[in-house]
């Protein structure tokens, strides 16, 4: 990628970001308060999952891969609530070099906030 796409795609995903916020700011109170509720996430949540990429959760589905288990079996408030870990997490780049990588002693239960829930699972999932 060169300089000049490299800047585009930089800029193309700020605006991205720019307008999920702007969206985010034109809730009043109450619209606010039922997004919070609907979601079960907070605003301080809300917010950094406005700022992220739409696609910032996508190493999830990759580790759930790899250990084998059907991202479709899982109970949608429990993926929704590892998806929002994944996504505020700040181990992506070590995450997805060991996703890349495939070691035979990955270091990621140490740094990934759904450790024990995709210990859990995995659990569960071998009966």
């Amino acid at each position: 990628m060169n300089i000049i796409e490299t800047l585009k795609d930089s800029w193309s995903r700020y605006r991205r970001r720019r307008i999920r916020m702007e969206e985010l700011r034109a809730l009043n109170c109450g619209d606010m308060r039922r997004l919070m509720q609907d979601t079960g996430l907070s605003f301080s949540e809300l917010v950094a999952l406005a700022k992220s990429e739409g696609d910032s959760a996508k190493l999830l589905y990759r580790r759930l891969d790899t250990i084998g288990i059907d991202a479709k079996q899982i109970d949608m408030a429990v993926l929704r609530d590892m998806q929002r870990c994944c996504t505020e997490c700040d181990s992506k780049a070590l995450c997805e070099h060991e996703l890349d990588d495939q070691p035979k002693a990955a270091t990621w239960p140490s740094y990934c906030p759904n450790k024990l829930t995709l210990e859990a699972l995995s659990r569960s999932a071998s009966k």
